[in-house]
């Protein structure tokens, strides 16, 4: 037995340091998605650009399954639309190099299931050249439809949208009156 832990502790130091770095920011990050905390980047959030993408395959599959494909990814970006307006979140006018809200449906390759990405990202710069801006995602979130139907897909990103929304709430608290 103290062979094998000698070995392990072997090839956990062959690792490249990337590779260590990398592995504790995703346990980082997702011990942050655990906790119950407001998120600053959405704080006073109040304009933001949509975009949507429904891949190929996933067309395919739902024109196989017989389901009403007609525009969903324009379906999609209204039913977004509509529920960030309700909240105050404005979608017209938004600046090209503003913050961005990117909705993606995809097959997950790890479960071969349908997969609704919901993700907010930014423009950001670096500290040290404010000159060097680059696009980064923020908050992001995945779900899963219950069936490979187009309601279903909808019915996904609207329990996505609302994680959203309700992460933002908690980032802008209301005005004392």
């Amino acid at each position: 037995m103290r062979r094998d832990k000698i070995e392990r502790m072997r090839r956990f130091r062959k690792l490249p340091a990337v590779a260590l770095v990398v592995m504790l920011l995703m346990l980082s990050f997702g011990g942050a998605a655990l906790a119950k905390r407001p998120y600053p980047a959405l704080k006073g959030l109040d304009k933001v650009r949509i975009s949507s993408t429904v891949s190929l395959g996933v067309t395919n599959q739902l024109f196989r399954n017989k389901a009403p494909t007609l525009d969903l990814s324009g379906q999609l970006k209204h039913l977004a639309e509509t529920k960030l307006h309700e909240v105050g979140v404005s979608t017209a006018n938004a600046p090209e190099q503003g913050p961005k809200l990117s909705i993606a449906v995809d097959t997950d390759m790890a479960t071969d299931e349908l997969a609704v990405t919901l993700t907010y990202s930014d423009w950001v710069s670096l500290v040290r050249d404010p000159a060097v801006r680059f696009e980064t995602p923020l908050w992001s979130r995945t779900g899963h439809p219950k069936t490979d139907e187009a309601s279903s897909i909808k019915e996904a990103l609207d329990d996505l949208l609302d994680r959203f929304i309700a992460d933002r709430m908690e980032s802008t608290p209301p005005p004392r009156s």
